[in-house]
């Protein structure tokens, strides 16, 4: 398998850029996109610790 290789018409596809992961902004923008981008799960508030008075 060629990971150049178009896999609808077998044509030749370049190299455009690359991306490096220290890009968040960037990964996020094409993840969203693609409607591929999850946000982590909202955590609940901890709970209060009970005093004993």
């Amino acid at each position: 398998m060629d990971p150049l290789l178009c896999p609808k018409c077998g044509g030749t596809m370049k190299i455009l850029s690359f991306i490096e992961r220290r890009q968040r902004e960037v990964i996020e923008k094409i993840l969203r996109h693609c409607g591929l981008w999850e946000e982590d799960a909202a955590r609940a508030p901890p709970e209060e610790a009970v005093v004993a008075r």
